[in-house]
């Protein structure tokens, strides 16, 4: 009898995320200006660089692999120092930068990755949060660096949910995430009222979000 029972598998559920970032006040107009720019470490990776990023403008930083787009975005950011030339930041912009390659704690579950972030949330604000960015509670209560790269991808995202600012700043943001999160991710950025500066290998990610793209190469 058992033999003759059709098995019936349960349905898969395709994830909702509800991705956010939230707009503090308005920039004036030139946000990021770099004069004869040099970044690299003992040498520089690419001729100097001379751009000018505007209020509300949306830019994919792009080129290939390993060409300096994310030592770029660290020199901005005063992460890594210059090597020469010049940048500047307009005075009222309130930065929210997500890193690529962010290291977690041992031993931190994501739970305490966000509360140690906002720690006057309650616990099910904290639940909540990592709830709408794919984080289910099996996930959230245990060792971070146990969970895929695309998970902690999410938990990366869900730290910026409740940080204003005016000036988003993505490195590579989309890598490993799946499709549904991916076009969670893109809608969130179509509706950011801010500037935002996206290096970003995947042009059908960024295409329908960037205004123009600065490709960095080698001369």
């Amino acid at each position: 009898m058992l033999e003759k029972i059709e098995r019936v598998v349960a349905p898969k559920h395709d994830k909702n995320y509800h991705f956010n970032f939230p707009f503090a006040s308005a920039t004036g107009k030139d946000v990021l200006t770099t004069i004869d720019l040099e970044i690299g470490y003992q040498e520089p990776l690419l001729e100097a660089l001379s751009i000018a990023i505007l209020k509300e403008e949306k830019v994919a930083i792009t080129g290939k692999n390993g060409i300096g787009k994310s030592t770029f975005l660290k020199t901005v950011l005063d992460i890594i120092p210059k090597l020469g030339g010049e940048y500047k930041w307009i005075d009222t912009a309130k930065i929210a930068y997500f890193e690529q390659d962010s290291i977690f704690d041992d031993g931190l579950t994501p739970f305490q990755v966000v509360h140690i972030k906002y720690p006057h949330f309650t616990k099910k604000e904290v639940m909540s949060l990592l709830g709408n960015h794919g984080i289910d509670y099996e996930m959230a209560t245990r060792d971070i660096n146990t969970l895929s790269g695309g998970e902690q991808t999410k938990v990366r995202l869900a730290l910026l949910r409740h940080q204003k600012g005016n000036v988003l700043i993505f490195d590579e943001p989309t890598n490993h995430l799946d499709v549904n999160a991916k076009e969670a991710l893109k809608e969130a950025m179509i509706k950011y009222q801010g500037t935002l500066i996206l290096v970003s290998h995947e042009k059908e990610f960024y295409s329908d979000i960037c205004d123009y793209e600065i490709t960095l190469f080698v001369t």
